[in-house]
């Protein structure tokens, strides 16, 4: 029961009726996941493949973070920050090519890409490594 009053208003007990709504409180975040080959296999080749051009063609180096979840069989969420701005939209192409793995929808998937060119002349060509956490 409510009570009510006011100026010149006599006191009266007003019953409240009950509201159907249903709270929930939000569900947390599942925390990231660092193992790209759960999402898929041959993430990190293909990203190393298909970024090896842009690193050649703009002689950049720098570390992106990247963050993607799958869904169904296929990349649909990309988010990638820092490093050169160069890289990022290479890396959300790639990412949105490959394959994953079916029962991973949803699932946040966290990784750091850095992207360097060769000092040493005699070293086989790496240009794109995976920051291991």
């Amino acid at each position: 029961m409510t009570w009510i009053a006011g100026a010149g208003l006599t006191v009266a007990a007003v019953a409240a009726e009950p509201q159907g709504v249903l709270a929930r409180a939000p569900q947390p975040e599942q925390p990231a996941r660092f193992d790209l080959g759960l999402a898929g296999p041959g993430i990190a080749d293909t990203l190393s493949r298909e970024l090896a051009p842009s690193v050649l063609m703009h002689g950049q180096e720098g570390t992106v973070q990247v963050q993607f979840r799958p869904r169904g069989n296929r990349v649909r969420e990309v988010v990638s920050r820092g490093g050169p701005r160069e890289y990022r939209q290479p890396i959300r192409s790639a990412l949105r090519g490959v394959s994953c793995l079916p029962g991973r929808d949803g699932e946040r998937f966290e990784f750091a890409i850095r992207c360097e060119l060769d000092r040493e002349p005699a070293a086989p060509q790496r240009l794109v490594t995976r920051v291991v956490p």
